[in-house]
């Protein structure tokens, strides 16, 4: 059986190159110390091309391994923390909706009628009683998992919780449409 040998690009990962622009800064360094590449490579535990290779791409081993990136932070005396203390992914925040707003407060008038806490929701759906208070808030939105597991909880239909947000705030769109018009007349 033939063997593909078509090169396989490395998919791009931030907190990667992220972690080995820390180290290509420290072998940076020690070239401006007077280091030879040859002198590098020893501490590293590799060879003199693979140095010239990473400072001259200006990109480091983001193909090697993990281990490799430990073993290179370890040898130059590079805290294992520094590799990811100040990178930051960018989150995105999800928009919150009437909707979501909507279904918080459906969530929290069943967990009333069912004479729970906050506390006890938290406890039963195996949540923070912060990420249960952000639903209720209309802060978070309830995706499906939090919206199932606070669901099974209070011992009510996620269907139910969805028909009544509907329909509530289809009445409070009704009532803002009519309230509207009758300022217009």
């Amino acid at each position: 059986m033939k063997k593909d040998n078509k090169l396989r690009m490395a998919k791009f990962d931030p907190e990667n190159a992220y972690a080995w622009e820390i180290i290509l800064d420290a072998l940076r360094d020690l070239r401006a110390q007077g280091k030879t590449q040859k002198e590098i490579a020893q501490i590293l535990g590799v060879n003199k091309d693979t140095v010239s290779r990473w400072l001259s791409e200006n990109r480091g081993g983001e193909r090697s391994t993990f281990g490799m990136m430990i073993r290179c932070a370890k040898a130059l005396g590079i805290p294992l923390e520094k590799l990811v203390e100040d990178f930051k992914t960018p989150t995105i925040q999800p928009k919150i909706t009437a909707f979501d707003q909507k279904v918080g407060e459906v969530l929290e008038e069943f967990t009333k009628d069912a004479d729970l806490t906050i506390t006890d929701i938290a406890e039963k759906a195996n949540l923070s009683a912060v990420e249960v208070n952000a639903v209720f808030a209309g802060t978070t939105p309830a995706t499906p998992t939090i919206l199932n597991n606070i669901c099974e909880a209070v011992e009510v239909g996620a269907t139910m919780v969805l028909k009544r947000a509907t329909k509530s705030l289809k009445r409070e769109r009704e009532k803002d449409t009519t309230a509207v018009a009758e300022r217009s007349a």
